[in-house]
């Protein structure tokens, strides 16, 4: 249902899903998901999420997302060395980026702030910045 393209498939594969989950009698499975899942289809159904701005991003689980960038670059086929070779290359690159991000110049010091705090600050807004400060006095 995750992946439907449109309304239709959408119907379809829900159901299947519910011809499938009220198996022997048992409806614990359906009352879950209707209960759950199925009022708020618009937040998790490929087919209601066309038109949302998502940046190539379809999964709402960074995790699912960041392995899928690394299939990108790992294939089966390559010995462990060389996907360990991959896998470095591929995090040194992000850590450039990051520290260009950072880094740049013309991005927002305060020299009231300690380095993490300037760091916070350089990637986010003066207002962002301010409520973790206040977070870390109060701590």
């Amino acid at each position: 249902m995750t992946y439907a393209r449109t309304p239709d498939a959408n119907t379809s594969h829900r159901d299947e899903f519910k011809s499938l989950a009220h198996r022997r009698d048992r409806t614990e499975l359906w009352d879950y998901f209707v209960k759950n899942w199925d009022e708020c289809c618009e937040m998790w159904v490929m087919a209601y999420r066309v038109g949302l701005p998502h940046f190539g991003n379809h999964t709402n689980n960074r995790v699912e997302s960041l392995f899928g960038k690394l299939k990108r670059y790992l294939k089966g086929h390559l010995t462990m060395r060389t996907s360990l070779k991959v896998l470095l290359a591929y995090q040194r690159r992000k850590e450039e980026e990051y520290t260009a991000k950072v880094e740049m110049p013309g991005t927002l010091r305060d020299v009231t702030y300690w380095e993490q705090m300037n760091i916070a600050l350089g990637m986010t807004t003066r207002w962002v910045a301010a409520a973790i400060k206040t977070q870390y006095d109060v701590a």
